[in-house]
C-alpha cells in the first residue's frame, strides 16, 4: 500500500489551535505524504486559524442542525472520511488525529505489502478491550485507518452530497448504534454522539472482502504501547527518540498553555525539525 495522503479534520476549536501548523510541517519534513486538511466551518474561520506554509486544506461547510455538542461534534469526524472519498478517490489516504506525530515508519511499514485497492484498520477488531455483548462484534476505531477515497465509498455507501450524508448517518444513529450496546453509553451519554463515525464504521467492516485487519497484539506492542503520550506526562528518553524506538506523540493541548507548547518545541528540536 502506497500512501499519498495524511488526512486530518478540524474546527475552528480553541484546544487545537495552532495544530496544523506542526502536524503538517513535521509531515512534510519527515515523510513523502500530503498533509491534507478538511476545515469545517467558514472561510474567515479559516483563514484565521490555519497558516498554509505546508500540505493542502480543504473547506467543508458546517450544517448546525446535525451537530449537538460543539466541542465533540461528530460530524467533523465523518465529513474527514466523506472529504477523502469525495476529493480524492484515486489516492491512498491514511486518518490521524491531529494531535498525533509520526515518530518512527512501524505503521507504515506493517501496511506496505497490502494492496492499494484494500481498507486497513492497523488498531484490530477490538481496540477498547470491550467484552462482547450476546455475541455482538467489537465496535472499531478510526484512528490510523486507511484506503482509497473509492474504496471508502464503496463500503460505507457514502453519499455523493455532504449534507445528505451527514443526514443519512444523523437520522439512522439508533439503528446502528444499538448494534454495539457494550458501546452506546459512550455514544448517547454526555458526550452527545461523539464516535458515531465509529459506530457507523463498524456496522460495515467485520466481514467486508476489502477490509484487512492487523492484529491486536500488533497494536498494543508496536503502536500504542510505544508512544509519547501526553497522559503519561509526555516523558520521553533521548537515545529511544533518536533511534525511532516510538511510534508516535500524542502531544498535549492546547498548545496556547505555554507550557505544554513548551514540550512540544522540546520534541520538534529533539527531533532534528525545528
Amino acid at each position: 500500500m502506497k500512501i499519498k495522503r495524511i488526512c486530518v479534520c478540524l474546527n475552528s476549536s480553541p484546544l487545537y489551535t495552532g495544530m496544523w501548523d506542526i502536524f503538517s510541517e513535521v509531515y512534510t519534513k519527515t515523510t513523502e505524504f500530503i498533509p491534507t486538511l478538511f476545515f469545517y466551518g467558514t472561510q474567515e474561520e479559516l483563514d484565521s486559524e490555519v497558516k498554509k506554509d505546508y500540505g493542502e486544506v480543504v473547506l467543508l461547510p458546517k450544517y448546525p442542525e446535525v451537530i449537538v455538542n460543539p466541542q465533540l461534534d461528530w460530524t467533523i469526524a465523518w465529513s474527514l472520511y466523506w472529504g477523502a472519498a469525495h476529493y480524492y478517490p484515486e489516492d491512498v489516504c491514511l486518518f490521524s488525529g491531529i494531535d498525533d506525530l509520526p515518530i518512527s515508519t512501524i505503521l507504515w511499514d506493517s501496511m506496505r505489502e497490502i494492496p492499494d485497492d484494500k481498507y486497513v484498520i492497523p488498531l484490530g477488531k477490538n481496540p477498547y478491550n470491550i467484552p462482547s455483548v450476546d455475541g455482538t462484534k467489537h465496535i472499531i476505531a478510526n484512528g490510523y485507518n486507511c484506503g482509497k477515497g473509492k474504496t471508502l465509498k464503496k463500503i460505507f455507501h457514502m453519499s455523493d452530497n455532504l449534507q445528505e450524508e451527514l443526514y443519512k448517518l444523523w437520522g439512522n444513529r439508533h439503528m446502528f448504534a444499538s448494534q454495539f450496546p457494550s458501546n452506546h453509553a459512550n455514544l448517547n451519554g454526555w458526550q452527545r454522539w461523539w464516535g458515531m463515525d465509529e459506530a457507523y464504521m463498524s456496522c460495515f467492516v467485520h466481514d467486508h472482502p476489502d477490509v484487512v485487519f492487523l492484529e491486536d497484539n500488533f497494536v498494543k506492542d508496536k503502536i500504542q504501547g510505544t508512544k509519547i503520550n501526553r497522559a503519561e506526562g509526555f516523558d520521553y528518553d533521548l537515545d529511544k527518540l533518536n533511534n525511532k524506538e516510538y511510534s508516535f506523540a500524542h502531544i498535549p493541548r492546547p498548545l496556547t498553555d505555554e507550557r505544554n507548547m513548551d514540550k512540544v518545541t522540546k520534541l520538534l528540536k529533539d527531533m532534528g525539525i525545528w
